[in-house]
């Protein structure tokens, strides 16, 4: 999305906020709900991202050290889980409610770029 896509979609939800008197209360009540939505996907995406560098990272790793071609033994579920975790911890994401769809997600793109690789073998 670009800057002037983003304005626009900030005018058009602006206007379903009921209009204060005070500015800074309408401001307030504007803002600080997108903001709080805006900072957890920014740490959604920051832990899916940096989960994933490390799942390419160790599959580079087992490339050069190893013959390993096999999914199960790279993508081991208790390891990614304990990776996911430590970086919800790390930027105060609710683990429990970032488990609820992360891990799936991290594990079908993790997989998806294992079989793109594999493909070309």
């Amino acid at each position: 999305m670009s800057d002037g896509e983003v304005v626009v979609a900030f005018m058009t939800h602006s206007e379903t906020v009921p209009m204060s008197n005070d500015f800074q209360e309408y401001w307030s009540g504007l803002w600080k709900p997108i903001t709080q939505k805006c900072l957890n996907v920014a740490k959604h995406q920051f832990v899916m991202q940096k989960a994933f560098e490390l799942f390419k990272a160790k599959k580079t790793q087992h490339e050069c050290s190893s013959d390993v071609s096999n999914w199960s033994e790279l993508f081991i579920c208790e390891e990614e889980e304990q990776i996911l975790t430590s970086l919800c911890k790390h930027v105060k994401l609710e683990v429990s409610e970032f488990m609820d769809f992360g891990l799936n997600h991290h594990r079908n793109r993790c997989k998806k770029y294992f079989l793109s690789l594999t493909q070309h073998l």
